[in-house]
């Protein structure tokens, strides 16, 4: 081995040593950008804790690889606490039961620990015979695509406040009745930035996407 190799490798490997102690150390893997690296071709999803736009986001370490097949997503609806007559904090949980990768559409963030949420999972509330979106109201999607490897978990918390935020067509909604939640998800990566292009063109009437829906649940009175 030449002397200038030894030298390049012996600079990688310092590079790594500074990213595994910039992460913790001990057992950790290195980190760069926005991952953790534990090989190549694979990467750790940190466990995140978010609170951008009211959201709380709590993500279970996963690894992310390459997948395909149709995917079982379990939406179960952990905490529902009214702390005023027009404020309610929720907690959900997705977890992809499928045993293949499931891809969804969402945000990706580098600060203050990099982590990913789930765009296009809708509180709905069961009105005049049919299910109507209640959040998010959709401005303009993200483009960032999530992978969610099989056992996968992302744990949100956010606070629903009335009158909703101004870019809500329906700003003034009754916290009464049965709610539910709804995801849309892809079985391919590709499908999913489709979807993205779709759904910022005049065809977005043509956009598909699988979904998966809690059980029905109702807003306690305040307590």
């Amino acid at each position: 081995m030449s002397g200038y190799a030894r030298v390049v490798i012996a600079a990688v490997f310092v590079a790594m040593c500074i990213c595994w102690i910039g992460c913790g150390g001990s057992t950790n893997p290195p980190c760069q950008a926005a991952t953790c690296v534990s090989s190549a071709g694979k990467f750790l999803y940190i466990t995140a804790l978010d609170d951008v736009s009211g959201f709380l986001v709590f993500s279970s370490s996963a690894i992310y690889s390459q997948g395909d097949g149709s995917g079982n997503v379990k939406i179960v609806n952990e905490r529902i606490k009214r702390t005023s007559t027009d404020k309610v904090r929720f907690r959900v949980k997705l977890t992809n039961e499928s045993r293949s990768a499931i891809f969804v559409i969402g945000i990706t963030y580098q600060t203050p620990v990099p982590h990913s949420r789930p765009y296009y999972l809708f509180l709905e509330q069961w009105r005049s015979g049919g299910w109507k979106a209640v959040i998010p109201c959709l401005d303009m999607p993200p483009e960032h695509v999530i992978m969610m490897n099989p056992g996968a978990s992302i744990t949100l918390e956010f606070t629903l406040e009335v009158p909703l935020a101004a870019v809500c067509k329906e700003r003034n909604i009754d916290l009464e009745g049965k709610f539910r939640y709804r995801l849309e998800y892809f079985d391919s990566a590709k499908d999913a930035r489709t979807y993205v292009k779709l759904m910022n063109s005049p065809n977005s009437s043509q956009a598909r996407a699988l979904s998966a829906t809690s059980e029905s649940f109702e807003i306690p009175p305040v307590q």
